[in-house]
């Protein structure tokens, strides 16, 4: 009986391994693994992450599905599971994100920077991408322009010509930012 046991047990673990389909998925740039990548199929009715190996096992997808990977830092791949190979290695290009130029202003239309009367300072794409700052109230505060009051969790409260909180209107995209009636201490 003991040896019956034993058998299915040898025959269940190198079936398994026989349809059993891991591949890593790595950065193509560093080579290190990836985790948390998307893995799904065509229908979308199988949606997996790798894990903090970079594996996946792609014996749930069927054999004619194209399979994609993604993740949020790096360009999207796809590609059919019936090319895959069991420990094939998936490399991932990085996503690079341009931003365009950021305007802030004090009015609701646009002026040309020598038509107002009151100083404005510039940040480029290039000094950010030197500085390379975490937060924008870091961004803020590097640039020398103004005094940023920093608090928790990476957020600050800009001071200018000594007012700050209530006593200045924070606006972006025409949204107040600030509100008068929280408290009349800092906010951001």
């Amino acid at each position: 009986m003991l040896k019956k046991i034993f058998s299915l047990l040898i025959f269940l673990a190198i079936g398994t391994m026989v349809y059993a389909q891991t591949v890593k998925v790595i950065n193509a740039k560093t080579g290190l693994e990836i985790q948390n990548v998307s893995v799904f199929d065509s229908n979308k009715k199988f949606n997996r992450q790798t894990d903090q190996n970079g594996q996946i096992n792609l014996s749930e997808f069927s054999t004619d599905a194209i399979i994609t990977f993604r993740h949020p830092s790096f360009m999207q791949f796809s590609v059919a599971k019936s090319s895959l190979a069991d420990g094939q290695v998936i490399s991932l290009s990085e996503l690079i994100l341009e931003m365009n130029e950021v305007v802030v202003s004090a009015n609701k239309w646009e002026q040309s920077s020598d038509e107002i009367p009151n100083s404005i300072a510039k940040i480029d794409g290039k000094s950010i991408e030197f500085q390379n700052p975490q937060t924008t109230a870091d961004l803020l505060s590097n640039s020398g322009k103004v005094f940023v009051q920093k608090s928790q969790l990476g957020g600050g409260s800009p001071m200018i010509r000594g007012f700050s909180a209530n006593s200045l209107l924070i606006v972006i995209d025409g949204i107040r930012m600030n509100n008068a009636i929280f408290r009349a201490g800092n906010l951001q």
